[in-house]
């Protein structure tokens, strides 16, 4: 219990001094932190509908969509939810910008899906995305040396 309370700012150590053992303790942070359990369920739903309307903005890049997937992800498991990597990886796939429309199918034929993890697919996608980058780079070369 002392070393949750030297872990704790001052102004959250009066919540807890109160409390005779490091369970209420912890409990009482937990609570004032993720709130109790009908407070997370309605931020746990919150998540999930954020979740599923996840998509890929025209001018973000793989690495910034990833990070804010996985943000949602991160905060959806800190309430215990369990997301498969395969759930992850389906999600992305759906929520792409259309300039992957022709990789999407591709990946789904050669790859098991539900051996593919996210980390694995954000390295697929981000090797696209450069090779997409580098021939829209040539083009606009290409163009104004034509002029």
């Amino acid at each position: 219990m002392a070393v949750i309370q030297q872990g704790v700012h001052d102004s959250l150590f009066s919540l807890i001094a109160a409390a005779e053992t490091a369970k209420e303790t912890w409990e009482i942070l937990q609570v004032e932190f993720q709130g109790d359990s009908q407070v997370q369920s309605v931020k746990l739903q919150g998540l999930r509908r954020a979740f599923e309307n996840l998509s890929m903005e025209e001018d973000e890049n793989v690495g910034d969509y990833f990070s804010r997937v996985m943000n949602n992800v991160g905060q959806q498991r800190s309430y215990g939810e369990e997301l498969s990597g395969q759930k992850i990886v389906e999600r992305i796939l759906k929520s792409l910008s259309p300039i992957f429309d022709y990789v999407i199918p591709s990946i789904k034929v050669t790859f098991d899906l539900s051996q593919v993890t996210p980390v694995k697919l954000m390295g697929l996608l981000q090797s696209q995305e450069e090779r997409i980058n580098t021939r829209s780079t040539l083009d606009k070369a290409k163009k104004i040396t034509e002029r």
